[in-house]
């Protein structure tokens, strides 16, 4: 078994929030069989500040499944969902921090 995991976030001063996600999941059978399933999460989001901290969102997600087992037909599915959230940030700057005075 194996995973593995990216993230990235950009600030665009303290109003927006560009975010993506990235995970792989690799799951093998036990040792008594064979066959394997990979997984795959992204996720992109926008954040946006629209009065002091009150903020909305847009989120879209894809997650795939690619399943291989002997005796068995190959499986993929794929799956997306997009959401629209209203978000209280509890940060002002929206988590980022000073390196400056």
């Amino acid at each position: 078994c194996g995973q593995a995991l990216v993230d990235a976030r950009l600030l665009l001063e303290d109003r927006l929030e560009l975010r993506g996600t990235l995970r792989e999941y690799l799951l093998a059978a036990p040792i008594d069989a064979s066959g394997w399933e990979q997984i795959t999460r992204a996720t992109v989001s926008l954040l946006g500040r629209v009065w002091d901290r009150h903020a909305l969102a847009l989120e879209w997600e894809l997650v795939e499944r690619d399943a291989h087992y002997p005796g068995e037909p190959d499986d993929f599915q794929r799956s997306a969902i997009f959401r629209a959230t209203y978000t209280f940030v509890w940060d002002e700057r929206l988590g980022a921090i000073s390196l400056g005075h």
